[in-house]
């Protein structure tokens, strides 16, 4: 099992890019792994769309 970051850095104005790391992230954990994610620049104001 290894532990994988998965850095967000797009914001709303492009979902698809800025879904890619939590879609990464569901894959990983299927596959038995721990991932983390870290949002920086733009993709910083998701948490506030969501």
């Amino acid at each position: 099992m290894a532990k994988i970051l998965y850095v967000g850095t797009s914001g709303s104005d492009d979902p698809t890019r800025a879904g890619l790391p939590f879609n990464f992230a569901l894959g990983a954990l299927d596959a038995g792994h721990q991932p983390e994610i870290f949002l920086a620049g733009e993709a910083a104001c998701l948490s506030n769309t969501l």
